[in-house]
């Protein structure tokens, strides 16, 4: 889906909320950052100077290093002050805890605690890990008014064990199984449950519709019956069982049918329809009004199934303009295969020359 392209910053900078601690991976004083937003954070050396006098035994932020689960995090040292992507927890460190690891539901949050802690600490020996620089080349880039992004509504109401096992005997298994994390409360049997989806800063004007996805666990090992409906209200609702008016459906399906008798050489795209008729057009009573109009004895199977027969899509329209003909002539407004305007009566011709 598109939406407005904004950016967001995140800036720590006075106070530092952080924690001093021993490293344990390492022998040396550490500060602790908590995470629970995605964002660029700003260690400021002034308040780090706050925090910690004995981490600093330099004047200046080179030579400090960021990790997070014992792996160093790319930086970018401007000034006497460190900027760093952070990001909370995820699920995918969960995925160790399922038996098998293919399992685990979904990744998208942690199933113990959504924050994320960094590690800053003081390390002269060890050569900055700092983000690569890259110089975009001088052209006329294209400006990006909208750009596709990705919203997810993740429910942490209630914990489902496997719709296998059940809560027990299996209640202190040292693994999870397939089905276990956290959902939504319980949707009984027939039950409606509604949740409301809101599209921040959406492009209507978007050729692009947005897509929903939908991941529902089911809480016993039988076969489920699920309808989901959209809609503003409940007598709005859209299911499977809505009748909705369409038209042209059948089209893709005829379609299909001529290139199959294509294929068997029962009938060539490329031959006049008159050569497949047993009596000139004007006999058949719905075409009869192409008498005086050789033209038709050009039209092709492929200009019917491509929309450049020159017919009208209704007889009673012009096809490119719209203009109702109120007597509802058959005609036919161009020549034969020089272009393009929907035609529902050509498809209508190849029926007669195929049935």
């Amino acid at each position: 889906m598109n939406y407005k392209l904004f950016i967001l910053f995140l800036f720590l900078t006075s106070p530092i909320y952080a924690q001093k601690s021993t490293n344990w991976w390492t022998p040396g004083e550490y500060l602790k950052f908590p995470i629970t937003e995605k964002g660029i954070y700003e260690i400021a050396l002034d308040d780090v100077k706050k925090t910690s006098k004995q981490l600093i035994p330099t004047s200046t932020i080179s030579g400090f290093h960021l990790y997070r689960m014992g792996i160093r995090i790319p930086v970018l040292v401007r000034g006497n002050s460190l900027f760093f992507f952070g990001e909370p927890n995820d699920g995918k460190a969960d995925s160790a805890m399922y038996l098998p690891v293919s399992a685990q539901p979904h990744q998208f949050t942690s199933m113990f605690s959504d924050t994320a802690f960094y590690y800053l600490r003081y390390d002269a020996a060890l050569s900055q890990n700092e983000i690569k620089k890259n110089t975009l080349p001088k052209s006329d880039l294209p400006v990006l008014t909208t750009h596709f992004q990705i919203e997810r509504k993740i429910f942490n109401n209630e914990w489902t064990f496997s719709p296998r096992s059940g809560p027990l005997p299996n209640l202190e298994s040292p693994y999870f199984e397939e089905g276990e994390i956290f959902t939504s409360p319980i949707i009984k049997k027939d039950s409606v449950a509604f949740q409301n989806i809101t599209l921040k800063d959406f492009d209507f004007s978007a050729k692009t519709n947005p897509q929903l996805t939908i991941q529902i666990n089911g809480r016993d090992n039988f076969e489920h019956r699920v309808i989901i409906a959209i809609g503003k209200e409940k007598n709005e609702l859209i299911d499977t069982s809505t009748v909705l008016y369409a038209a042209s459906f059948s089209k893709a399906v005829f379609g299909y049918l001529t290139m199959k008798l294509v294929q068997e050489k029962t009938i060539d795209l490329d031959k006049p329809l008159c050569k497949y008729l047993n009596k000139p057009i004007d006999e058949y009573e719905y075409f009869s009004d192409l008498k005086s109009d050789d033209r038709w004895k050009l039209i092709t199977a492929r200009m019917c199934l491509s929309h450049t027969t020159g017919l009208p899509n209704v007889r009673w329209f012009h096809p490119t303009t719209g203009v109702q003909d109120t007597l509802g002539v058959m005609k036919i407004y161009f020549k034969p295969g020089k272009k393009y305007a929907y035609s529902g009566e050509g498809l209508k011709l190849l029926q007669l020359v195929i049935e």
